[in-house]
This record gives C-alpha cells, sequence and structure tokens, in this order.
C-alpha cells in the first residue's frame, strides 16, 4: 500500500483532491441552497 501511493506524481493529487473537494463542496451547497428553502428572496 505504501509504495502504490508513490506511484502517482503530486499533481494528479492536487488534481484529485480539488475534484473531489468540488463535488463534496457542490453537494453540500446544492443540499442547502435546494433542500432547506429558508433562502427566500422578495
Amino acid at each position: 500500500m505504501a509504495n502504490g501511493y508513490g506511484k502517482r506524481p503530486l499533481w494528479q493529487w492536487v488534481l484529485i483532491y480539488l475534484i473531489v473537494g468540488g463535488v463534496i463542496y457542490f453537494a453540500i451547497y446544492y443540499f442547502f441552497i435546494g433542500g432547506s428553502g429558508s433562502y427566500s428572496y422578495p
């Protein structure tokens, strides 16, 4: 398991973390905006 971590370059790990983090952030944002409905604009 330890030697499998070193096979990818650093920029690929940064890209993976950005994609996964963006998906999670979008899911939380969508839950708060679309699910709660507490944000109502006049």
